[in-house]
């Protein structure tokens, strides 16, 4: 059986018909009960002049039966807006939260006034319609990921048959930053369709120290230091392990490249599950900083520059959002605060 959506406008007609017809029935069995009453009591009664009496009598009973019913239908009227209202704000509010990993909205037919059924539909297939631009979007990114491998991977085989040289090493760095920028690609693809289970949890002090271990190993030329300071006590959070090192990662590879060589990076952890990442940044870096243009995709600091691919604090942004965290950024007196709120287990 098809599902038919409910109408306002007939809902409304519906409830102030019985209404109506409660006024007519209480004012017709008023004036029938004056008219028997006063017939009864009267043995030769003038018809005309019975009815002008009870006429005059039961004006007043009907006025208050009027000014009643009157009150009634209002407060009818406000409850039937007040009660699609309500179903139209759930709506509102639905499509407000949507997620663009899944944002197909699908309602109960007949929770839905009529009314504005049209729209719904519409958004809905407007909403189908941007969930496979981004599908093929993600395929897409996916793709170039695995084709920029094959390249790659012959390119290095050349760059190592040559003799060693200055320029076979600035070869083998430029090569680097292309493998850099297949794996964030990849990454990319990940991270899109990425959905954290309730049932995962993860130690922040275990993680960020396997995060540090790491990061040691890609800047061991530049003697910078990542310190720990805070609560030392197992603080948990809901997330994944594997997506949260990326996260982290990506974020102390950020502050490593844009600080200058033997600086300190400073790793703040707070019981709440709060984190604070505070790096000084590079003389020339700190004018170009634009806080808000930090997570798209594709931007650098410096675009001049090909030291990274632009998408590694786009990463993380989406992981921190699949995790229901947020992330902000703050410059104080030539250093940035990366500063990070989780939801403690």
């Amino acid at each position: 059986m098809k599902e038919k959506s409910y109408s306002i406008i007939k809902k409304l007609v519906i409830r102030t018909s019985i209404v109506g017809v409660f006024v007519l029935l209480m004012s017709g069995g008023i004036v029938s009960l004056g008219f028997i009453d006063d017939i009864a009591k009267d043995k030769n009664p003038d018809l005309d002049k019975a009815i002008d009496i009870i006429l005059s009598e039961s004006f007043e009973h009907v006025f208050w039966i009027l000014i009643l019913s009157v009150l009634i239908l209002i407060f009818v009227v406000y409850w039937t807006i007040k009660k699609s209202m309500e179903e139209i704000n759930s709506i509102s509010k639905k499509f407000s939260n949507i997620n663009l990993e899944d944002p197909v909205v699908r309602y109960d037919a007949t929770t839905i006034p009529k009314e504005i059924l049209p729209l719904i539909n519409s958004l809905n297939e407007t909403l189908k319609r941007i969930k496979q631009d981004i599908d093929q979007k993600n395929e897409f990114i996916k793709n170039a990921s695995h084709e920029l491998n094959t390249p790659i991977t012959i390119l290095n085989a050349n760059i190592e048959s040559l003799p060693d040289s200055k320029k076979k090493y600035e070869l083998k760095e430029d090569l680097k930053l292309l493998e850099n920028v297949s794996a964030q690609l990849f990454r990319l693809s990940q991270v899109e369709n990425f959905k954290v289970q309730k049932n995962e949890s993860v130690n922040l002090v275990d993680l960020l120290n396997d995060v540090i271990k790491q990061s040691y190993k890609i800047f061991p030329k530049r003697n910078i230091e990542f310190k720990i300071e805070g609560s030392k006590k197992n603080i948990t959070i809901n997330g994944t392990y594997d997506y949260l090192l990326m996260c982290f990662r990506n974020l102390l590879d950020n502050a490593a490249q844009n600080s200058p060589d033997n600086s300190i990076i400073k790793i703040n952890l707070y019981e709440s599950g709060n984190v604070e990442i505070i790096n000084t940044l590079k003389s020339g870096v700190q004018t170009k900083i634009l806080t808000q243009n930090l997570f798209k995709k594709f931007w650098r600091y410096d675009k001049n520059s090909y030291n990274g691919s632009g998408l590694g604090l786009s990463i993380v942004k989406r992981i921190i959002d699949a995790h229901n965290a947020t992330i902000r950024t703050l410059l104080v007196d030539g250093e940035i605060l990366f500063k990070l709120k989780f939801n403690k287990i």
